[in-house]
């Protein structure tokens, strides 16, 4: 609707709609300023002097009709969709009379080719089918399935979401007990960014038909997916899959969710949100690129990559161990400055076995006899450590490379040093440079591999 201070006259509706009935609507907002404001703190203007009441008040809202409408042949909606908009003109009537406000009205530029009223109603959630991923609450909820602040991380994600969950009411009428709604969920305070995966666009059971809206998704976690930036970035998903299928000439279940990750990286789509990095940000497909691999930074409150802070050797192990995809192997404790309980014990120790397994000194000092002795593991008391590494220091871009050569002959991967010349008189890199030397050791071995 819209407010206009004088000229009013000309969009008081005359006469009330089909069916009218005062007992439906009620309205009691404060008068408004007559140099603009707002009714109260509950209807405000935006542009132009426009405005939506939004469920503010009783009225603005009808629950008669609601599944009717998305149950029925679309031949059949027409009396259903004619009682909506005559539910919404009668809100409007009670406004400019009962309501004493006949200022407001609606916006005459607006569906001008339909009596400035929209043709259809706004549906909010309709029929979603079954797919081969179902998003759920734990999904959307930071809180549910782990400790936060995010929810858990979707490495398949085609895009990002942060809006809370919002459910409507199933009744008119409060419970008496409680005073609330049956049906009725306002999340916000604690919602946070989320994921979409692939597989909620991919239907059971059938193949090359890709959907954008109703994907798969309980009710509430479709209360905090169904807006239109969410839609946006499904749509764009959808049309990657399909135009790498064409190309490919093979099913839509054939494509890698990596190739589709891959073109939206190329195209500044974010696939997980972090608020320190923008789509402009140098080394942006490197650190999304990563962080779908898993790695997110340690206590991670405030949904940051810290790309600027330098990147420590804890971190870097890490990220090594999750972009070369190692799996965990733990034999012992071989480092005389990591505990068992550090977080990253788990990626030094792998990387440990990884190297020790091929003959391989990825760190000084490795084959020491008291370490590698073969009866070592009898020894009635623990052997000692020799192995030294200050997690918290950070890395030399020299270190890092020479790091992930020696990695990457072990592991049977290519590796050209040259290729990473820029970094090998860094004295130390950043958490973002990090991101963008192992995602270009990955795309160096995926281009040999082609």
């Amino acid at each position: 609707m819209r407010y206009r201070a004088a000229g009013y006259e000309d969009h008081l509706l005359k006469t009330p709609p089909k069916g009218y009935d005062a007992s439906l609507y009620s309205w009691a907002p404060r008068t408004l300023p007559e140099q603009g404001g707002a009714f109260g703190t509950e209807l405000q203007p935006s542009m132009l002097g426009k405005m939506l009441t939004n469920q503010r008040y009783f009225g603005d809202d009808r629950l008669k009709g609601n599944r009717d409408y998305i149950l029925s042949h679309p031949r059949e909606r027409t009396e259903i969709r004619k009682d909506f908009m005559n539910h919404s003109l009668g809100f409007l009537y009670f406004i400019q009379t009962d309501g004493g406000m006949p200022q407001l009205g609606l916006s005459e530029d607006e569906f001008a080719d339909n009596n400035n009223m929209p043709r259809s109603p706004y549906v909010r959630e309709g029929r979603r089918f079954r797919g081969r991923v179902r998003l759920t609450e734990n999904d959307v909820s930071a809180y549910l399935a782990g400790p936060g602040p995010r929810p858990p991380l979707r490495k398949d994600s085609i895009a990002i979401g942060d809006w809370g969950v919002e459910s409507r009411r199933c009744r008119d009428e409060p419970n008496p007990m409680t005073n609330t709604y049956d049906g009725s969920m306002f999340i916000r305070t604690l919602r946070a960014p989320y994921q979409v995966p692939f597989g909620c666009l991919l239907p059971e059971g059938l193949d090359n038909l890709l959907v954008t809206t109703t994907i798969s998704a309980t009710h509430v976690a479709f209360c905090a997916l169904r807006v239109e930036a969410v839609w946006a970035q499904t749509g764009a998903a959808a049309g990657i899959a399909a135009s790498l299928a064409i190309r490919q000439g093979s099913e839509i279940s054939d494509i890698a969710v990596e190739s589709i990750q891959d073109s939206m990286l190329q195209q500044n789509y974010k696939l997980t949100y972090f608020s320190d990095v923008h789509s402009e940000h140098p080394h942006f497909r490197g650190i999304q690129w990563l962080a779908l691999k898993g790695c997110l930074p340690e206590g991670d409150t405030g949904y940051c990559f810290f790309p600027e802070n330098s990147a420590t050797w804890g971190e870097f192990l890490e990220a090594v161990v999750k972009a070369f995809e190692l799996p965990v192997s733990v034999t012992g404790i071989h480092f005389d400055t990591i505990e068992s309980t550090d977080h990253v014990f788990r990626y030094a120790e792998t990387l440990y076995d990884t190297a020790s397994r091929k003959g391989v000194a990825l760190f000084d000092n490795m084959f020491h006899p008291s370490i590698d002795h073969p009866a070592d593991h009898l020894l009635p008391e623990p052997r000692q450590r020799w192995l030294t590494l200050r997690t918290e220091a950070a890395v030399s871009g020299g270190a890092a490379v020479r790091f992930l050569a020696l990695l990457s002959s072990i592991v049977g991967r290519d590796f050209a040093t040259d290729d990473f010349a820029p970094y090998l008189q860094k004295a130390h890199i950043t958490r973002a440079e990090m991101a963008d030397l192992l995602f270009s050791c990955a795309s160096n071995l995926n281009t040999a591999q082609s």
